[in-house]
């Protein structure tokens, strides 16, 4: 859960890429705009959305029969996180 008081929360995506294996288990996973981590707001939702997709309860990662995607982007939205949106 994150601050409801962070002020503009619309100004904190954050865009995680991630290499995958073929069993689904996340190989890599890093930030997408690291310039932007000297911003200790920025740098804390961007460390919960690592810890969110290296989560080993969040793994495998289950893909439809017959496909697979060795690199993703997923994009966490602080507006939404605080609002409900998720």
């Amino acid at each position: 859960m994150f601050d409801p008081s962070i002020q503009h929360p619309e100004n904190y995506m954050v865009r995680v890429r991630i290499q995958v294996r073929p069993d689904g288990s996340i190989a890599h996973a890093e930030i997408g705009d690291p310039s932007r981590l000297q911003d200790p707001v920025y740098r804390s939702v961007a460390d919960a959305a690592l810890r969110a997709v290296e989560n080993p309860r969040c793994q495998p990662l289950h893909f439809p029969s017959g496909k697979y995607w060795p690199t993703m982007d997923f994009v966490f939205d602080l507006e939404k996180a605080i609002n409900g949106g998720y």
